[in-house]
């Protein structure tokens, strides 16, 4: 149970990147212009996503790991 835990967990963050990957990529280009969010703003926001993707990448890594294991 808990490796599937830690799957929905990274699963989820991973639907967060996408999200603010489609927020950064506008649609029409003249949408473009109604953003007004400073490119450092951004920056940081990406960072703090990509920081959680890899923490939840390695608690999987870790679940899978104990699971086999505990199989052996």
């Amino acid at each position: 149970m808990t490796v599937e835990d830690r799957f929905n967990d990274l699963r989820a963050a991973h639907c967060a990147y996408d999200c603010v990957e489609n927020f950064l990529t506008p649609i029409y280009r003249h949408d473009f212009e109604e953003f007004f969010v400073r490119p450092s703003e951004l920056r940081a926001l990406l960072e703090v996503v990509n920081a959680e993707m890899v923490r939840r990448m390695q608690t999987v890594t870790d679940a899978i790991q104990s699971a086999r294991e505990a199989l052996h």
